[in-house]
């Protein structure tokens, strides 16, 4: 073949077909003369005859067409796809009608021949001249040009398919496109999309709904047009395949789920709703419903309807639902739920009724008659108050009597009456009076004079007073004994972190971060005793007697305030002191790198300080939320135990909660906050499973979420984070945390070399898309490769700071070499520093 190849290169065009290729003729019988001679050609080769296709002569052209059949092989198709190439649109639209021309009848075996064993020109050519062939042989055109490798080819077969019409022919371009739906190519996914769009087929409804989830942008909305046409058609339900779509982190892939589902019944929707919705993590349920309840208008009434369902699971399941819709329509299925088993459903529904259920006598009197019922007292009261229905003023007040034992319920019923003293004058004076009973609890008759004096400010145009509830004062002591004000005045004096009481031993002091003794006697068990009563209230005093511990926040006038921990042990009791500074320090005091700062300007997600007890954790969380109130105009909710530092107002609105002062706990006092309109919000700490997924629940949903937790490294607090997890809910909340969490800042607390005081060394992880990819996959052990190379986003390693530390001779390398990972960076500076100290 090689050979007949050379041979036929070697033949030379005869001088005449040049002549008549270049029109050099002088007359028209000397051009009549050299098409007779061309047109008698026994044997040309194809190039001496392929030009006519490019000549404007109609009668050249026509000559050309017959000699090219004459010679009856597919050589010259295949020479005229070549002509195409880097042609004039207008000079490559004239070869394809000389080529359509010379094929005739047999056009369609030509493009087959073409598209199976020619280059990228001819298959082109026999894609774009396939659209006049019946429909099953362009589509076999079509099939045979996507074994090319060129991608732009490929795509325009896919094209043809979309565009081209066959009987019987979904099934058939389905089994075509739905392989390329995974190709790296995006034009061909989108050409492959198209495709499945024209020709429907049920079979190809997950692998869209896939494409639908995972693709880009333009993927996307073309997988949810795909299913758009397909889902009125389908023979099956596949409602429920849409249902996980609803609650995906991605606002498009939530509002292409609710297209879908716009043409579904609306008690179909619920139903499936329900079924797969139920028992799932109440952010992904509650992500979900947000988004159906403003994307769908119908469904809220049908979930409402679906709770008289005659399959009890079902029933009951949409009834829980409706908590979260906040819609009043639901006051009779809460009405039922105020009876449920689950002590937060009840209370849950108690609160909904109380916002929703004004001027309906059956909420009033069930509300009314849940204060008699001791777990439920606290928000049936709280409901009570917020309806603010003067009828409930005497129901109100007879079970602040019965609650003399009680006295949490106590404030929350006062609530309920300052709730009613806007529209009953008579209130205010009923409170002030309880704040003069001697017989009631201290802190609920100062809380009775808090709302009295409120009340009064507010009918008089005035505003309220604004008091200090951090703590009480130490009564006044006789004699000049040294007290425990004066022993944690002198550890405030000294510089002292932490100051230690303890029944049989020397109290003690922690400076620079080691114990030192104070110069007194050992204390015996009568002392540690009264010395604690000098600065409990009698209240927290019962409360340490018959709990046997005690976390509360301490202020001491004149010497500052303590986190305090008061506990039981077999000596006696002893107690804690935490001195927390009245300063709160600026960023840049506490040796974070420059990056910590760029992890404020978010404004939503998850940010976690971790690191071991007494390492600064809080101290750094203060910091950074003191800043963000410096620098934006926002509403800030911190829920701590107990609280430590205090904000006051500057740029932003705080609200600090202490538990269990103000709220029971922290998954109580969170999920509250979500209905507090917050901007950010500060957990004191991550304790338990509850507190972190509504904690993640906050960061999906728009808030900036800041949080502590006691872990060493970054990749351990990951690792600790979906590990609370039951194993079957682990792969949620990797996905959860890939999208929310966007950093990790891990601390210590280590000796100074010049050994004044301790310095703080930190490691800084961020989320970037790579590090959200490996969370989600679960491959968590890659991260700190990540981390090490990632300065570039403002990350840093622990070994990093330490080795940065070690340099600037601010740490000794034998401390550093304790903390680090990879102890053969250090080895080297532990001996050199040997060396030096011989």
């Amino acid at each position: 073949m090689v050979l007949e190849k050379l041979r036929k290169g070697l033949r030379s065009e005869p001088p005449w077909v040049t002549q008549l290729r270049e029109h050099r003729w002088t007359s028209d019988a000397q051009r009549k003369e050299l098409l007779d001679r061309f047109l008698a050609l026994s044997n040309p080769d194809v190039d001496w005859v392929t030009w006519t296709a490019l000549d404007p002569n109609p009668e050249l052209r026509a000559a050309g067409i017959s000699l090219l059949r004459r010679r009856g092989d597919r050589e010259a198709y295949h020479a005229l796809a070549a002509l195409l190439h880097t042609r004039s649109e207008a000079a490559r639209r004239a070869v394809l009608r000389f080529l359509k021309d010379l094929a005739g009848p047999e056009l369609g075996a030509v493009l087959l021949d073409l598209a199976s064993v020619s280059d990228e020109r001819g298959r082109l050519a026999a894609l774009e001249l396939s659209p006049g062939l019946p429909g099953e042989t362009a589509f076999e055109v079509a099939r045979r040009t996507l074994q090319a490798p060129a991608p732009g080819v490929r795509a325009r077969a896919l094209r043809l398919v979309s565009e081209t019409s066959f009987p019987g022919g979904s099934a058939a371009a389905a089994r075509l496109a739905l392989p390329l739906l995974q190709d790296e190519n995006s034009e061909i996914r989108l050409a492959a999309l198209a495709v499945l769009e024209r020709h429907p087929s049920e079979s190809s409804f997950p692998d869209l709904l896939q494409m639908a989830r995972t693709g880009d942008d333009r993927v996307m909305h073309a997988a949810f047009a795909a299913l758009g046409r397909l889902l009125p058609e389908a023979k099956l339900d596949h409602t429920p395949e849409v249902m996980p779509l609803l609650a995906d982190g991605l606002p498009a892939v939530r509002a292409g789920a609710l297209t879908l589902l716009s043409g579904v019944p609306p008690e179909t929707v619920a139903r499936r709703f329900v079924e797969h919705f139920h028992g799932a993590f109440v952010w992904v349920r509650d992500r979900a419903l947000d988004a159906t309840r403003e994307g769908l208008r119908e469904f809220c009434p049908a979930l409402i309807t679906l709770c008289g369902d005659p399959e009890p699971t079902l029933a009951k399941a949409a009834a829980e639902m409706t908590l979260a819709l906040e819609d009043p329509r639901a006051v009779p299925v809460w009405l039922r739920l105020t009876d449920d088993t689950d002590f937060w459903i009840r209370a849950r529904a108690m609160e909904l009724l109380g916002k929703y259920g004004q001027g309906n006598p059956e909420v009033l009197s069930r509300l009314v008659a849940a204060l008699e019922t001791p777990d439920v007292a606290i928000p049936a009261a709280g409901a009570l108050g917020e309806m603010a229905d003067p009828r409930s003023a005497g129901p109100l007040l007879e079970a602040f009597k019965k609650a003399q034992t009680r006295p949490d319920l106590q404030i929350e019923l006062i609530d309920a009456l300052a709730a009613l003293g806007r529209a009953e004058p008579r209130i205010a004076a009923l409170l002030a009076k309880i704040g003069q009973t001697p017989q009631v609890d201290a802190k609920v008759r100062e809380k009775a004079r808090r709302a009295a004096a409120h009340l009064e400010s507010a009918a008089e145009g005035e505003p309220s007073e604004i008091e200090d509830d951090e703590g009480p004062e130490p009564p006044a002591r006789a004699g000049g004994e040294t007290g425990l004000r004066e022993m944690l005045a002198e550890a405030v004096r000294t510089g002292a972190s932490d100051f230690h009481l303890a029944t049989g031993f020397i109290p003690h002091r922690r400076i620079q971060g080691r114990l030192v003794p104070v110069d007194i006697p050992v204390v015996t068990r009568k002392q540690a005793q009264t010395l604690i009563r000098q600065v409990l209230s009698e209240e927290e005093w019962r409360r340490l007697e018959a709990e046997r511990h005690l976390d509360i926040a301490l202020r001491i006038p004149r010497v500052g305030r303590f986190r305090s921990n008061f506990f039981s042990q077999r000596s006696g009791f002893d107690a804690s002191f935490r001195v927390i500074s009245r300063v709160i320090p600026k960023l840049e005091d506490l040796g974070l790198p420059p990056s910590a700062s760029e992890i404020l300007r978010f404004t939503q997600g998850l940010v976690l300080i971790t690191g071991p007890a007494g390492c600064g954790k809080s101290t750094t969380l203060a910091a950074m939320i003191d800043r963000l109130n410096e620098s934006r105009p926002c509403h800030i909710i911190t829920i701590e135990d107990p609280v430590e530092y205090t904000f006051l107002p500057k740029m932003a609105l705080v609200n600090q909660r202490q538990v269990p002062r103000d709220t029971q706990s922290f998954a109580r006092a969170l999920r509250a906050a979500l209905r507090e309109d917050p901007d950010v919000i500060m957990v004191g700490e991550l304790r338990d499973l509850e507190t972190i997924s509504l904690a993640v629940t906050a960061a999906e949903t728009g808030h900036l979420v800041f949080g502590t937790l006691h872990t060493s490294h970054a990749t351990a607090t990951i690792d600790r984070m979906i590990s609370t997890f039951p194993p079957g809910q682990q792969g949620q909340i990797r996905v959860m945390l890939a999208d929310s969490l966007k950093a990790v800042v891990s601390q210590l607390l280590l000796p100074r070399r010049d050994e004044r005081g301790r310095i703080a060394v930190f490691e800084i992880l961020r989320t970037t898309q790579a590090i959200g990819a490996l969370i989600r996959e679960g491959k968590t052990f890659q991260i700190p490769s990540l981390l090490q190379t990632g300065k570039l986003h403002g990350m840093i390693t622990m070994d990093q700071s330490l080795l940065q530390l070690c340099e600037n001779e601010l740490i000794e390398p034998e401390v550093a070499i304790e903390k680090a990972l990879k102890t053969e960076t250090f080895e080297p500076l532990v001996a050199e520093r040997r060396k030096e100290l011989e």
